[in-house]
């Protein structure tokens, strides 16, 4: 199971495990696959993903604090893209979905 690095408030890890990707797929309401497409990417996606992704390195973070996250790593110059592809690499990485 790789970790992928992304700063953010402080650099951050962003690693799914299959309690991660569960929950994601538990608050989201849809399975993992099809979270990426066009249709239901959107800010929660984004929101959710993130919290259940930090959640190894910081058990009380909130999806809230997650949200926060995203503003201002947005208001700092990052980008959707840039940040869904963080996103997709850890779930790649992970192994989890299979080749």
């Amino acid at each position: 199971m790789s970790i992928i690095e992304i700063e953010l408030d402080k650099p951050r890890e962003i690693r799914f495990d299959f309690n991660a990707i569960a929950d994601v797929e538990l608050e989201t309401g849809m399975g993992i696959g099809s979270l990426f497409s066009e249709t239901n990417i959107g800010f929660n996606t984004f929101r959710v993903l993130l919290w259940a992704g930090l959640k190894h390195e910081d058990r009380g973070i909130t999806k809230a604090k997650a949200g926060e996250l995203i503003g201002n790593y947005l208001k700092n110059g990052g980008s959707w893209t840039e940040l869904g592809d963080k996103m997709f690499e850890a779930i790649e990485a992970s192994g989890i979905m299979g080749n």
